[in-house]
């Protein structure tokens, strides 16, 4: 049960928000790219599950991702991802699947003027993409079979792709927008909205904790702890008849917190992103997620 939970419960990872001005320590995180611009990033991701002393990966994978910005305008950037050279560093049955849908796949989308995300363009297409990867698998193992129908259901809709598909890309621009000063920590209770209609409370806590004038970078830092009884509620409302079973087995102490950290360059560019959740069922058994992206040297 805790395994169909776990995929189910990981909420979006939040909001979107460089100039550096010397003058006040303040920065203004802003996309400042010219049109055919090009850089290559490596992308590693993680799941795990911890059970006392116990760690067992689940997911263990890294591929790079050459972005382009096809084209700027006053208003709006217009930005090209593919993906390539993916490897998965777990011997499974998934492995295979995960790296042909990752490997030649290309996502296109737009950002306002301060590169925050607007909207996915061709969703059509990577549904195509994936469904030319599921039926090069037909015949394979059943075991294959059963996780190929699974990932069918998942990416079968425009708003399915977008919830699956651009994770990578929503931690990227995920600070583009923010302005702060240097030392500056805000802090804001907020309601979340899910996927299946509910809404869940949570504290949030942004901090710009660095500038590097020399070399025109700054750190900035972001947490969100979810209110654990809210989220309780929130897998009981998603399985109706297993509430109780579900309330008991979970615990009053479980905790779902998010962090995301980026070493950014004035131009709007990270240099270093990482994105990580920690779900938390008791003091003996957790799950943990991670995301990092960093500029290919």
């Amino acid at each position: 049960m805790k395994k169909v939970l776990l995929g189910l419960i990981l909420l979006t990872p939040f909001f979107s928000f460089c100039q550096i001005n010397v003058a006040d320590s303040t920065v203004q995180v802003i996309t400042y790219w010219d049109k055919h611009e090009k850089m290559t990033y490596d992308i590693a991701t993680s799941k795990a599950t911890v059970k006392g002393n116990d760690t067992t990966y689940t997911q263990k994978v890294k591929f790079k991702v050459d972005i382009e910005v096809l084209d700027s305008t006053a208003t709006s950037y217009t930005i090209q991802w593919k993906f390539k050279d993916y490897a998965s560093l777990l011997s499974d049955e998934s492995a295979e699947i995960q790296a042909n849908l990752y490997n030649g796949l290309t996502i296109e989308f737009t950002t306002d003027e301060l590169g925050t995300f607007d909207k996915l363009l061709n969703w059509k297409e990577i549904k195509e993409h994936n469904e030319r990867v599921f039926s090069e698998l037909k015949g394979k193992t059943n075991s294959q079979e059963v996780l190929v129908k699974m990932l069918r259901q998942k990416f079968s809709s425009q708003q399915a792709i977008e919830e699956h598909s651009i994770k990578e890309v929503q931690y990227f621009h995920s600070f583009h927008g923010v302005g702060m000063k240097e030392g500056e920590v805000v802090e804001e209770n907020v309601s979340r909205d899910t996927f299946i209609g509910k809404s869940v409370q949570s504290d949030i806590t942004l901090e710009l904790t660095e500038i590097d004038y020399e070399n025109s970078t700054y750190i900035i830092k972001y947490w969100e702890d979810f209110e654990g009884e809210g989220v309780v509620n929130l897998i009981g409302s998603m399985f109706p008849n297993y509430k109780e079973k579900i309330e008991n087995s979970i615990g009053d102490d479980m905790s779902l917190n998010d962090f995301m950290g980026a070493n950014m360059h004035e131009s709007g560019w990270p240099l270093y992103l990482v994105y990580e959740r920690t779900l938390s069922f008791n003091e003996n058994h957790m799950y943990f997620e991670q995301c990092t992206i960093s500029l290919e040297e």
